[in-house]
């Protein structure tokens, strides 16, 4: 049985009739943490009965959003829900350095260069020459989150002071 005492770090599971469920958190991760959320982002994506592909797509993408934050963060913010829409929502939010935000903009920028119909041989490019840094894969994370939603993925620095920002990542996936 996997602990959830961490809820009183704002863990809310909120079950809703008409539009599924949501997971929401705010708070330390590691990778406990992390197995319980995806554990719980499922039961959310589940809500939703989706096909096997688009249920696929939409775990990958949670998994990216949260190795992304027990990597990078020691604190941060989750959350996957279903929009008005009926796409399935997943958002992360984390400080980042004003020299972390640089590296991360960089990435962005490389996965974002190629079209999505190309983005499958760019992706195999950077398994096969891609340079790798401590904290990541060259920007693979950012590529896989673009093929698997379609494009729909949104990200902004928010300046919250002392040369930090907010990083903020968002995926929408359609049905």
């Amino acid at each position: 049985m996997v602990d959830t005492s961490f809820h009183e770090n704002s863990l809310e599971l909120n079950r809703k009739l008409c539009a599924g469920a949501s997971v929401h958190y705010n708070g330390p991760l590691s990778e406990k943490q992390s197995e319980v959320l995806l554990g719980w982002s499922e039961q959310v994506l589940e809500a939703n009965q989706w096909p096997l592909q688009q249920h696929k797509r939409a775990m990958r993408c949670i998994i990216e959003l949260l190795q992304n934050l027990s990597k990078h963060a020691s604190n941060g913010f989750y959350e996957c829900r279903w929009d008005d829409e009926g796409a399935f929502l997943i958002r992360s939010m984390n400080v980042v350095s004003r020299s972390e935000q640089n590296t991360i903009e960089l990435a962005l920028q490389q996965a974002n260069e190629p079209s999505l119909e190309a983005l499958r041989d760019s992706r195999l490019d950077k398994l096969a020459d891609g340079e790798r840094t401590k904290l990541g894969g060259a920007g693979l994370g950012f590529m896989d989150l673009r093929a698997c939603s379609n494009d729909q993925v949104h990200s902004e620095f928010i300046p919250c002071g002392n040369e930090q920002s907010d990083f903020v990542l968002t995926v929408r996936i359609h049905p």
